[in-house]
């Protein structure tokens, strides 16, 4: 009798570990071919907002592209040029962010650089599905406004441009690059002589970089140069 009680015993411990084994596999395989709630950064379509734009918008490979792209507009007094090469939809966002960073008490030196950490998440938020967006309307209203901005804001007369060095795109953050040029700028009429470093910053999305803001960093003129 005790023999068979153990045997009993052992068959009974056999058969929970086997039943232990076969819910640990069932919840891994559970684990593996459940449906995932959490949406991956591979699966997310961004779109693009539309604003009754009349001329036609293109973005640049490489950093080439957009830097003879960008000198030539002036080169050419063509505002359309410019505004063609312009994501202002990523615009746009860039500057809702630093509005939101100087509510936030973020110090006006810090914006811009607060602006490229936070970009990529309001970027994505929004452009998912962008009529969702609080500010859509509005959005599309400023679009409008600052491409017809570009459009007409040509200077009245085109100095010489020559840029120095080799530009190279510089990636920030999955959607942010920017390009650094060094421009020597002359005009014998307006007495112009200096060299100018002027960023581009870009909104990189479809392996395409488009143009979102151009600043002026630093102006040197002519004469400072000869002292350095």
């Amino acid at each position: 009798m005790e023999k068979k009680e153990k045997k009993i015993l052992i068959f009974n411990i056999f058969l929970v570990v086997i039943l232990i084994a076969l819910i640990v596999i069932g919840i891994i395989r559970w684990i593996q071919v459940r449906p995932s709630n959490v949406e991956t950064e591979e699966e997310v379509v961004l779109k693009s907002v539309g604003y009754n734009s009349t001329i036609e918008h293109f973005g640049f490979k490489d950093a080439n592209g957009i830097t003879n792209a960008f000198i030539s507009s002036f080169e050419e007094l063509n505002g359309e040029k410019l505004a063609g090469m312009m994501n202002l939809g990523g615009t746009y966002i860039f500057s809702y962010v630093q509005d939101e960073l100087t509510k936030e008490g973020v110090a006006k030196e810090d914006l811009k650089k607060e602006a490229i950490k936070r970009f990529d998440d309001k970027y994505v938020e929004v452009m998912k599905n962008p009529k969702d967006f609080s500010d859509f309307i509005l959005m599309q209203y400023v679009m409008a406004e600052r491409e017809e901005q570009i459009i007409n804001g040509m200077p009245a007369t085109v100095p010489n441009f020559e840029v120095i060095g080799d530009p190279k795109i510089e990636d920030l953050t999955k959607y942010l690059s920017k390009i650094d040029l060094t421009i020597n700028v002359t005009s014998v009429p307006e007495g112009i002589n200096e060299l100018d470093i002027v960023e581009l910053l870009l909104l990189h999305r479809d392996d395409t970089y488009y143009l979102m803001n151009y600043d002026l960093i630093s102006s040197v003129p002519e004469n400072e140069k000869n002292e350095e």
